[in-house]
């Protein structure tokens, strides 16, 4: 997730005019500060995590949660982690929990310890803007996010922000494209082409049927039987 523009520049992606305030001045140093971490045993890439879950199916337990929690469309926010961490697992391509980016240059850690000392290792060479978890929340552009990078790492507390950002740009942008275009960039050259690509891969996750109604407000069918339909974007 990489965010570098006040947010107000999101209506341009969304076509609206909403005009927000610029974001507050970042930090110049980096605001997560690390800390050992004691209570997490070193696991395989092919282990569980700390939830029980294996690391190959735990960002995408920790974004279903997150969808149903806070009324995301089913899907988006798993096709989000697999655009932003996604790698070939024994049963196709997943997000990976262990994930780390740093200025553009992305790995894959075997466990959350060595992604933790990996981070805490970064920060020592104050390298400021980088992106951490299944969803790759920027510690940069988001120093509130968590407490500790032992909760950045945590999958369900990483997909918890991931979702309340998102919804927050859904709010500003009034759309879910805009909103997924935004999460990763409100610069147009970047966030486009990036809404595309979480789009496709939503639909071969299976996105939820779309279907048109009057007044030209677009919406996606209801994820089960008795739940109204959820609006996605106004023409």
């Amino acid at each position: 997730m990489k965010f570098s523009l006040p947010l107000g520049a999101l209506a341009v992606v969304a076509g609206l005019s909403w005009a927000g305030a610029p974001r507050p001045a970042m930090a110049e140093q980096p605001v997560v500060q690390a800390a050992p971490d004691t209570s997490v045993p070193g696991k395989s890439g092919a282990g569980k995590s700390a939830s029980g879950q294996s690391d190959w199916g735990v960002c995408a337990d920790a974004g279903r949660i997150a969808e149903q929690r806070f009324g995301i469309p089913r899907g988006l926010l798993l096709a989000i982690g697999h655009i932003e961490t996604g790698r070939q697992g024994p049963q196709g391509v997943a997000a990976w929990p262990w994930s780390v980016d740093a200025m553009g240059n992305s790995s894959y850690f075997r466990d959350r310890n060595e992604a933790i000392a990996a981070v805490a290792a970064l920060q020592a060479t104050r390298t400021n803007s980088i992106d951490v978890g299944c969803f790759q929340v920027n510690l940069y552009y988001h120093p509130k996010a968590f407490a500790s990078l032992e909760e950045a790492f945590d999958p369900y507390a990483n997909a918890t922000y991931a979702a309340r950002f998102l919804i927050e740009l859904h709010e500003r942008t009034g759309s879910w494209e805009g909103a997924v275009a935004g999460y990763h960039s409100a610069e147009l050259k970047f966030g486009l082409p990036y809404r595309d690509r979480v789009l496709a891969e939503w639909g071969v996750l299976g996105a939820p049927p779309e279907k048109t109604v009057a007044f030209g407000v677009r919406v996606i069918a209801p994820p089960r039987p008795g739940n109204g339909p959820r609006i996605i974007a106004i023409k």
